[in-house]
Protein backbone atom coordinates (compact mmCIF):
# COMPACT_ATOMS: atom_id res chain seq x y z
CA UNK A 1 0.00 0.00 0.00
CA UNK A 2 1.40 3.29 -1.17
CA UNK A 3 0.85 5.98 1.30
CA UNK A 4 2.35 9.72 1.17
CA UNK A 5 3.15 11.39 3.79
CA UNK A 6 2.81 15.20 4.81
CA UNK A 7 5.16 15.86 8.06
CA UNK A 8 4.86 18.90 9.69
CA UNK A 9 6.83 21.23 11.93
CA UNK A 10 6.10 24.00 13.90
CA UNK A 11 8.96 25.99 14.80
CA UNK A 12 9.66 28.11 17.22
CA UNK A 13 13.07 28.99 18.80
CA UNK A 14 15.11 25.83 18.46
CA UNK A 15 17.98 26.81 16.34
CA UNK A 16 20.18 24.11 18.53
CA UNK A 17 17.41 21.20 17.73
CA UNK A 18 15.53 21.63 14.13
CA UNK A 19 18.41 20.46 12.26
CA UNK A 20 18.49 17.27 14.05
CA UNK A 21 15.10 17.09 13.66
CA UNK A 22 14.68 18.04 9.75
CA UNK A 23 17.41 15.49 9.59
CA UNK A 24 15.47 12.53 11.46
CA UNK A 25 13.06 12.88 8.68
CA UNK A 26 15.23 12.97 5.80
CA UNK A 27 16.71 9.98 6.97
CA UNK A 28 13.48 7.62 7.26
CA UNK A 29 13.51 4.31 5.54
CA UNK A 30 10.01 5.04 3.89
CA UNK A 31 10.23 8.68 2.86
CA UNK A 32 7.96 11.49 3.33
CA UNK A 33 6.92 13.29 0.29
CA UNK A 34 6.96 16.69 1.71
CA UNK A 35 8.36 18.19 5.19
CA UNK A 36 6.20 21.52 5.94
CA UNK A 37 7.44 23.74 8.72
CA UNK A 38 6.19 27.11 10.31
CA UNK A 39 8.52 29.43 12.10
CA UNK A 40 6.32 30.70 14.67
CA UNK A 41 7.89 34.01 15.09
CA UNK A 42 11.09 32.85 16.54
CA UNK A 43 13.95 35.24 18.42
CA UNK A 44 16.40 32.88 17.52
CA UNK A 45 18.12 31.72 14.61
CA UNK A 46 15.93 29.09 13.68
CA UNK A 47 14.02 30.58 10.63
CA UNK A 48 17.59 30.77 8.81
CA UNK A 49 18.70 27.35 10.11
CA UNK A 50 16.20 25.80 8.44
CA UNK A 51 15.87 27.70 5.15
CA UNK A 52 19.36 27.18 4.79
CA UNK A 53 18.44 23.47 4.67
CA UNK A 54 15.13 23.90 3.01
CA UNK A 55 17.58 25.36 0.14
CA UNK A 56 19.12 22.08 -0.71
CA UNK A 57 16.19 19.82 -0.22
CA UNK A 58 13.15 20.52 -2.47
CA UNK A 59 10.19 18.52 -0.67
CA UNK A 60 11.11 21.20 2.19
CA UNK A 61 8.78 23.92 2.26
CA UNK A 62 9.54 26.98 5.28
CA UNK A 63 7.04 29.88 5.88
CA UNK A 64 7.54 32.25 8.56
CA UNK A 65 4.54 34.44 10.71
CA UNK A 66 4.20 36.45 14.06
CA UNK A 67 3.85 34.45 17.21
CA UNK A 68 0.45 32.90 17.18
CA UNK A 69 1.08 29.18 19.32
CA UNK A 70 1.26 25.72 18.49
CA UNK A 71 -2.11 24.99 17.65
CA UNK A 72 -2.55 27.56 15.38
CA UNK A 73 -0.05 26.51 13.43
CA UNK A 74 -0.52 23.13 13.77
CA UNK A 75 -3.55 23.63 12.36
CA UNK A 76 -2.67 25.66 9.68
CA UNK A 77 0.09 23.38 8.34
CA UNK A 78 -2.28 20.72 8.37
CA UNK A 79 -4.40 22.85 6.05
CA UNK A 80 -1.12 23.24 3.86
CA UNK A 81 -0.68 19.87 3.63
CA UNK A 82 -0.93 18.16 0.17
CA UNK A 83 -1.16 14.60 1.42
CA UNK A 84 -3.51 12.76 3.03
CA UNK A 85 -1.58 11.06 6.24
CA UNK A 86 0.07 13.55 8.33
CA UNK A 87 2.65 13.08 10.56
CA UNK A 88 3.77 15.68 13.14
CA UNK A 89 7.51 16.50 14.86
CA UNK A 90 8.03 19.30 17.45
CA UNK A 91 10.96 21.07 16.64
CA UNK A 92 12.88 19.25 19.23
CA UNK A 93 11.97 15.63 18.94
CA UNK A 94 13.46 13.23 16.57
CA UNK A 95 11.84 10.28 14.21
CA UNK A 96 13.72 6.76 15.02
CA UNK A 97 14.47 5.96 11.29
CA UNK A 98 11.65 3.18 10.76
CA UNK A 99 8.74 5.77 12.04
CA UNK A 100 6.96 6.08 8.85
CA UNK A 101 7.23 2.27 7.53
CA UNK A 102 5.92 1.06 10.62
CA UNK A 103 3.20 3.65 10.10
CA UNK A 104 3.01 2.49 6.41
CA UNK A 105 2.54 -1.14 7.14
CA UNK A 106 -0.16 -0.65 9.99
CA UNK A 107 -2.00 1.56 8.18
CA UNK A 108 -1.99 -1.07 5.22
CA UNK A 109 -3.12 -3.69 8.12
CA UNK A 110 -6.01 -1.92 9.22
CA UNK A 111 -9.13 -0.96 7.25
CA UNK A 112 -10.25 1.07 10.01
CA UNK A 113 -7.67 2.93 12.05
CA UNK A 114 -6.38 6.44 10.89
CA UNK A 115 -4.46 7.21 14.24
CA UNK A 116 -1.43 5.87 15.53
CA UNK A 117 1.05 6.64 17.75
CA UNK A 118 3.88 4.31 19.10
CA UNK A 119 6.34 4.08 22.03
CA UNK A 120 8.28 7.24 23.04
CA UNK A 121 11.90 7.60 24.36
CA UNK A 122 12.91 10.20 26.49
CA UNK A 123 16.20 12.86 25.70
CA UNK A 124 18.11 15.99 27.36
CA UNK A 125 19.21 18.76 25.79
CA UNK A 126 22.49 16.93 24.57
CA UNK A 127 20.90 13.85 23.31
CA UNK A 128 21.39 11.27 25.76
CA UNK A 129 18.53 8.80 27.01
CA UNK A 130 17.28 9.44 29.96
CA UNK A 131 16.92 6.62 32.45
CA UNK A 132 15.66 8.24 35.63
CA UNK A 133 14.58 11.37 36.93
CA UNK A 134 10.98 13.16 37.50
CA UNK A 135 10.18 12.63 33.78
CA UNK A 136 10.99 9.11 33.23
CA UNK A 137 9.16 8.19 36.95
CA UNK A 138 6.27 10.26 35.84
CA UNK A 139 6.14 8.17 32.18
CA UNK A 140 6.87 4.25 33.92
CA UNK A 141 3.29 5.23 36.22
CA UNK A 142 1.52 6.55 33.18
CA UNK A 143 2.26 3.25 31.59
CA UNK A 144 1.41 1.33 34.39
CA UNK A 145 -1.67 2.83 35.44
CA UNK A 146 -2.88 2.19 31.13
CA UNK A 147 -2.16 -1.12 31.83
CA UNK A 148 -4.57 -1.84 34.73
CA UNK A 149 -7.10 0.39 33.35
CA UNK A 150 -7.29 -0.83 29.65
CA UNK A 151 -9.26 1.78 28.93
CA UNK A 152 -7.41 3.79 26.42
CA UNK A 153 -9.68 7.46 26.94
CA UNK A 154 -9.74 6.84 31.00
CA UNK A 155 -5.96 5.82 30.74
CA UNK A 156 -5.25 8.99 28.95
CA UNK A 157 -6.91 11.57 31.14
CA UNK A 158 -4.86 10.31 34.22
CA UNK A 159 -1.44 11.24 32.31
CA UNK A 160 -1.05 11.73 28.70
CA UNK A 161 2.15 8.69 28.01
CA UNK A 162 1.82 9.62 24.02
CA UNK A 163 3.27 12.59 25.93
CA UNK A 164 3.43 14.74 22.41
CA UNK A 165 2.37 15.55 19.18
CA UNK A 166 5.14 14.22 17.73
CA UNK A 167 3.80 11.14 18.39
CA UNK A 168 0.82 11.69 16.45
CA UNK A 169 0.55 10.41 12.44
CA UNK A 170 -3.11 10.43 11.13
CA UNK A 171 -5.54 10.83 7.99
CA UNK A 172 -6.44 14.66 6.84
CA UNK A 173 -9.54 13.09 6.68
CA UNK A 174 -9.81 12.31 10.44
CA UNK A 175 -7.85 16.31 11.47
CA UNK A 176 -11.49 17.66 9.41
CA UNK A 177 -13.51 15.52 11.15
CA UNK A 178 -12.74 16.31 14.08
CA UNK A 179 -12.38 19.97 16.19
CA UNK A 180 -9.00 20.06 15.12
CA UNK A 181 -6.44 21.72 17.44
CA UNK A 182 -8.19 24.03 20.00
CA UNK A 183 -6.97 27.42 21.71
CA UNK A 184 -5.20 25.63 24.92
CA UNK A 185 -0.78 26.12 25.64
CA UNK A 186 -0.25 23.29 27.49
CA UNK A 187 -3.15 20.69 26.72
CA UNK A 188 -3.69 20.80 22.73
CA UNK A 189 -2.33 17.39 22.36
CA UNK A 190 -4.60 16.09 24.82
CA UNK A 191 -7.70 17.22 23.76
CA UNK A 192 -6.80 16.42 19.87
CA UNK A 193 -6.53 12.47 21.28
CA UNK A 194 -9.64 12.30 23.07
CA UNK A 195 -11.83 13.88 20.36
CA UNK A 196 -10.27 11.64 17.38
CA UNK A 197 -10.87 8.49 19.24
CA UNK A 198 -14.82 9.42 19.40
CA UNK A 199 -14.53 9.28 15.94
CA UNK A 200 -12.08 6.40 15.07
CA UNK A 201 -10.11 3.59 16.07
CA UNK A 202 -6.47 4.18 17.06
CA UNK A 203 -3.21 1.77 16.83
CA UNK A 204 -1.28 2.19 19.70
CA UNK A 205 2.19 0.52 19.22
CA UNK A 206 3.60 1.14 22.67
CA UNK A 207 6.10 -1.91 22.60
CA UNK A 208 7.97 -0.02 19.10
CA UNK A 209 9.33 3.32 20.00
CA UNK A 210 8.50 5.96 17.05
CA UNK A 211 10.26 8.86 18.66
CA UNK A 212 12.63 10.57 21.02
CA UNK A 213 10.70 13.36 23.12
CA UNK A 214 13.22 16.42 24.15
CA UNK A 215 13.06 17.48 27.52
CA UNK A 216 14.99 20.39 28.26
CA UNK A 217 15.08 24.04 30.11
CA UNK A 218 12.34 25.57 27.57
CA UNK A 219 9.99 23.23 27.37
CA UNK A 220 6.60 24.69 27.67
CA UNK A 221 4.79 21.80 29.95
CA UNK A 222 7.65 23.23 32.52
CA UNK A 223 5.94 26.66 32.37
CA UNK A 224 3.92 27.98 35.19
CA UNK A 225 2.12 24.67 36.81
CA UNK A 226 -0.76 26.09 37.63
CA UNK A 227 -1.15 26.81 34.50
CA UNK A 228 -0.09 23.48 33.40
CA UNK A 229 -3.12 22.03 36.31
CA UNK A 230 -6.09 24.93 34.54
CA UNK A 231 -5.73 23.30 31.55
CA UNK A 232 -5.64 19.75 32.39
CA UNK A 233 -8.92 20.32 34.64
CA UNK A 234 -10.52 21.75 32.01
CA UNK A 235 -9.97 18.76 29.31
CA UNK A 236 -10.79 16.26 32.00
CA UNK A 237 -14.09 18.35 32.52
CA UNK A 238 -15.15 19.03 28.92
CA UNK A 239 -13.79 15.05 28.24
CA UNK A 240 -16.28 13.51 30.87
CA UNK A 241 -18.78 15.01 29.17
CA UNK A 242 -18.15 14.36 26.17
CA UNK A 243 -17.29 10.69 26.95
CA UNK A 244 -20.88 10.06 29.38
CA UNK A 245 -22.04 7.46 26.83
CA UNK A 246 -19.05 5.77 26.51
CA UNK A 247 -19.29 5.15 30.48
CA UNK A 248 -21.42 2.15 30.14
CA UNK A 249 -23.75 0.83 32.69
CA UNK A 250 -22.50 -2.98 32.44
CA UNK A 251 -20.44 -5.16 34.66
CA UNK A 252 -17.63 -3.28 33.73
CA UNK A 253 -19.44 -0.28 35.82
CA UNK A 254 -17.32 -0.45 39.05
CA UNK A 255 -13.81 -0.86 37.10
CA UNK A 256 -14.75 2.37 34.80
CA UNK A 257 -15.84 4.33 37.73
CA UNK A 258 -12.80 3.41 39.95
CA UNK A 259 -10.14 4.68 37.37
CA UNK A 260 -11.94 7.88 36.77
CA UNK A 261 -12.14 8.47 40.44
CA UNK A 262 -8.10 7.61 40.15
CA UNK A 263 -8.06 10.32 37.50
CA UNK A 264 -9.72 13.09 39.48
CA UNK A 265 -7.88 12.07 42.77
CA UNK A 266 -4.44 12.36 40.32
CA UNK A 267 -4.50 15.77 39.87
CA UNK A 268 -3.81 18.78 41.53
CA UNK A 269 -6.72 20.96 40.49
CA UNK A 270 -9.21 18.53 40.90
CA UNK A 271 -11.13 21.11 42.90
CA UNK A 272 -11.79 22.78 39.46
CA UNK A 273 -13.49 19.67 37.13
CA UNK A 274 -17.33 19.94 38.81
CA UNK A 275 -16.91 23.77 37.93
CA UNK A 276 -15.74 23.59 34.72
CA UNK A 277 -17.91 20.64 33.82
CA UNK A 278 -21.19 23.02 34.80
CA UNK A 279 -19.48 25.71 32.57
CA UNK A 280 -19.10 23.35 29.47
CA UNK A 281 -22.51 22.34 29.81
CA UNK A 282 -23.75 25.44 29.62
CA UNK A 283 -21.86 26.35 26.62
CA UNK A 284 -22.47 25.69 22.81
CA UNK A 285 -19.84 24.08 22.29
CA UNK A 286 -15.88 22.69 23.52
CA UNK A 287 -14.71 25.91 21.66
CA UNK A 288 -16.47 28.26 23.47
CA UNK A 289 -16.19 26.80 26.85
CA UNK A 290 -12.21 26.66 26.04
CA UNK A 291 -12.85 30.29 25.20
CA UNK A 292 -14.88 31.40 28.17
CA UNK A 293 -12.21 29.68 30.57
CA UNK A 294 -9.03 31.68 28.47
CA UNK A 295 -10.59 34.85 29.83
CA UNK A 296 -7.65 36.33 32.51
CA UNK A 297 -10.93 37.32 34.75
CA UNK A 298 -12.05 33.99 35.35
CA UNK A 299 -8.62 32.34 35.59
CA UNK A 300 -8.92 34.74 38.79
CA UNK A 301 -12.31 33.53 40.01
CA UNK A 302 -11.47 29.85 39.88
CA UNK A 303 -8.05 30.28 41.55
CA UNK A 304 -9.02 32.70 44.28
Amino acid sequence: MKINYSVVIPLYNHEQYIAEAIESILNQSYPADEILIIDDGSTDNSFHVAQKIASSCSKIKVFKQTNQGAHKTLNKLIELAKNEHIAILNSDDIFYPEKLERCTNLFSNSSHAEFIFGGVDLINEHGEFQRNGIAVDWLDRARKFKSKCNNLIISLLHENYIVTTSNFVFSKKLWNLSSKFQSLRYCHDLDFIIDVLKITTSITEDKEKHIQYRIHKTNTIKEEVSHVDFEIAAVIANSLIEIKERITLDNMLHQQFYYINQVVKNKNSNYMIPFFMLIRMASNSKKEFYQKISDPIFKQLVNR
